[in-house]
């Protein structure tokens, strides 16, 4: 009797070590998915931002374009072969990153 209750006590110990290992994987899962879903919310808040900075950029962009050469702030229409457009992308690609660098 006491070996069958050793092999009940091992088939428990083996079933509940299944369940453990099944927790364990679907807590792995919920966090890998929690973190994707972080990365998603992070990848969202970047492109808002981008975009903020590329509109205020470019509208900066066509201001400058009006000002004489001289007066023109740095970094907007220095070279003829860039567009208005090329240079708010140029800007607010090298801005938008140090928002998140906390």
């Amino acid at each position: 009797m006491s070996s069958l209750s050793d092999q009940g006590y091992l088939a428990l110990a083996t079933e509940l070590q299944a369940k453990a290992g099944r927790n364990a994987m679907s807590l792995e899962l919920a966090d890998s998915l929690e973190s994707a879903e972080l990365r998603r919310g992070e990848a969202k808040s970047y492109r808002r931002v981008w975009l903020l900075f590329f509109s205020l950029f470019l509208v900066v962009g066509l201001l400058a374009r009006l000002l004489p050469r001289g007066w023109r702030p740095a970094g907007f229409g220095d070279r003829a072969e860039r567009s208005v457009f090329e240079d708010a992308r140029c800007v607010a690609d090298q801005t938008a990153p140090f928002i998140f660098m906390t």
